[in-house]
């Protein structure tokens, strides 16, 4: 299942795949990162398609479900935009997974967004 932000603008752009339930992979952590959109939030904090998001300001959303997904996506709606958030993210770089820790500011457009 893909969920996404709702409204528009998107405050983190970000779509993401759940890793439980029917056709998933039960070995993988937390939620699939599906898609960043261009230009947003998520993309100037440097996500990825593919990254496991695992946690949001430390709440973790591990489990990989629906319900975590839906959870992050309400906190998201409920901090608003100009609301500092850590994501806490798990990346596979070849056969290993990589923590990180990934900082930004929800519903703001990167700077570079606009220099030609």
């Amino acid at each position: 299942m893909v969920l996404g932000e709702a409204g528009d603008p998107a405050l983190l752009g970000l779509y993401l795949r759940t890793t439980r339930g029917e056709g998933t992979t039960p070995d993988r952590p937390g939620l699939m990162v599906y898609k960043v959109e261009s230009g947003s939030t998520a993309q100037a904090m440097g996500l990825r398609k593919d990254d496991f998001v695992v946690g949001l300001n430390n709440i973790g959303v591990d489990k990989g479900g629906p319900e975590d997904a839906a959870n992050l996506f309400r906190a998201i709606a409920h901090a608003g935009a100009g609301t500092p958030v850590k994501l806490q993210v798990v990346r596979p770089v070849g056969g290993e997974m990589l923590f990180m820790e990934k900082a930004g500011v929800l519903g703001e457009t990167p700077a570079w967004q606009f220099t030609r």
